[in-house]
């Protein structure tokens, strides 16, 4: 039911312009970074290389190409957690996931610097 249910609300997919213009990147590349974006979340895209296969009807070995394609351009990065045999990709540079904690950390860093102006200003 949930499957089917996430699947229903699924709107499309967005390529971010600079990668969409990438001459390095062929279309189905540029469709997989779309893929990984959509997929990062606060723990980032934990899809499997079966997950990929499926979706794109190519081999685990085409995966593991546009992976290493798309890490050589800095545009993802990939932690391998060997304890939990889990692999985490996230989009990188630009892309990457904020995480609400990092969001508001930088939102209570600029309330302080706010408050130290205002103080500098009154004095």
């Amino acid at each position: 039911h949930m499957a089917a249910k996430a699947r229903r609300e699924f709107k499309g997919l967005w390529i971010p312009r600079e990668i969409w213009e990438t001459p390095q990147l062929n279309v189905v590349e540029k469709t997989f970074f779309g893929e990984i974006f959509a997929l990062d979340g606060e723990d980032g895209c934990f899809a499997s290389n079966e997950h990929f296969c499926e979706m794109f009807g190519v081999s685990d070995r085409q995966i593991q190409n546009y992976i290493k394609k798309l890490k050589d351009l800095a545009l993802i990065t990939v932690e391998v957690d060997k304890h939990k045999d889990r692999r985490t990709i996230r989009a990188a540079g630009r892309y990457r996931h904020v995480s609400t904690t990092e969001v508001n950390n930088l939102n209570f860093m600029r309330h302080e610097l706010a408050k130290k102006m205002k103080g500098e200003v009154d004095n």
